[in-house]
């Protein structure tokens, strides 16, 4: 994907109607006559020259209003309209959930599951990996389902040796492993970690519970925000009322395809259409802090996205907790598995970490609301991120 390839901190922010709050270095992506950024017809300004609802692969690779910002805008995929606004359906579909909405007044979020289909080599798509271990004498520890970022992984599979399923049939209740949910980026190292810590009986190490694909990095989540923010907005037809582009989480969802071909994910459609929603509505940080908007929402600091539940950030599910990265505490979580678990599992116990728990632990990406001026619109309101249907 190519907002894997990012440089992080060379990317200078600059909103979609050109606000004030970008510092110097920061060119204006448009004209906002009067500051107002949002016409009644959805349309924003500048960004009339975007892809249109009716043909989104004519978007090509002209860049439109903001086209060639360092390297962003330059290039649009082209997209089967039709399946794509299927795949951004059924991310709404997760994203509206009543009681798991992925828009908050302090953050926005999604769980660690996959979506459908993905081969178990495959998983860890929404900046959140994860994986196995099992714990049981006298084999010691082994990891399952741990990816290389290569399409490779290791041993989905559990194998027992005669006295390892006494131990296991003996007390079905017992600890006999893990499931891991990792958020720690593939591109971050910390100044310290401690080898002497275990985690199910596994010295911890970025070699086992750092991230492995590329894109789940601080580079591909910075210039992913950065992209939504800046580049020319996908427009609605203003003469059909029931285009589905006048809906704003669809519009940002359909931008990511068109920039990363990737609405199959929670993560980046969600991220894309609460971010185009600060772009089209003039947000920059209200004070110049040397770092840029898209900086904070990709988490300057620390290892990656925190983890938490759907209850709250310090909430996770029954049998989970955190394990300490250097000082840093919400990028790893640990599940309990229980003997009869791993037996009844063993097969692929990866895919019982997916269901038993992934749906439930939830990655955050905290929006600093108070640090965020917008310049508004007609449609804005106070929290252009919460985006709603």
């Amino acid at each position: 994907m190519r907002h894997a390839l990012a440089l992080l901190g060379t990317l200078a922010l600059a909103s979609a109607c050109g606000t004030s709050g970008g510092g110097d270095d920061s060119p204006p992506a448009g004209d906002c006559a009067g500051g107002k950024c949002d016409d009644a017809d959805g349309t924003t300004g500048a960004l009339d020259d975007a892809s249109s609802g009716d043909d989104s692969a004519e978007s090509g690779s002209s860049g439109g209003g903001s086209g060639g910002l360092l390297g962003l805008c330059e290039e649009y995929f082209e997209v089967d309209r039709d399946a794509v606004l299927a795949a951004c359906e059924d991310r709404a579909d997760t994203a509206f959930d009543p009681n798991r909405s992925s828009f908050q007044a302090d953050a926005m979020r999604w769980s660690c599951a996959d979506t459908p289909g993905r081969e178990s080599a495959d998983r860890g798509q929404e900046y959140c990996e994860y994986f196995a271990i099992v714990d049981v004498p006298p084999l010691g520890a082994s990891v399952h389902g741990l990816v290389d970022g290569q399409g490779g992984q290791t041993p989905p599979a559990v194998g027992f040796s005669d006295e390892a399923l006494a131990y296991l049939e003996e007390d079905p209740q017992r600890t006999a492993g893990a499931c891991v949910f990792t958020t720690w980026n593939s591109d971050v190292m910390p100044e310290a970690v401690d080898a002497t810590t275990e985690i199910a009986g596994v010295p911890l190490s970025a070699e086992i519970f750092q991230m492995k694909f590329a894109v789940n990095s601080r580079d591909a989540a910075d210039l992913l925000v950065d992209e939504c923010v800046t580049c020319p907005r996908v427009t609605p037809d203003a003469d059909d009322p029931n285009d589905p582009l006048h809906d704003d989480f669809t519009r940002g969802c359909f931008l990511n395809a068109e920039l990363n071909e990737t609405p199959d994910r929670k993560s980046d459609s969600i991220l894309c259409a609460g971010a185009g929603r600060l772009g089209e509505c003039g947000c920059d940080l209200a004070e110049d802090t040397g770092t840029t908007l898209a900086q904070h929402l990709a988490v300057a600091e620390g290892l990656g996205f925190p983890l938490g539940g759907w209850n709250g950030r310090q909430e996770l599910p029954q049998g989970c907790r955190y394990e300490t990265v250097d000082t840093y505490r919400h990028n790893l979580v640990v599940c309990d598995v229980t003997a009869s678990e791993v037996l009844a599992n063993a097969g692929e116990l990866k895919t019982f970490c997916n269901e038993r728990f992934a749906d439930d632990v939830v990655v955050y990406v905290p929006v600093p609301g108070d640090a965020v001026a917008c310049e508004g619109g007609k449609s804005c309101g106070a929290t252009p991120w919460m985006v709603e249907r």
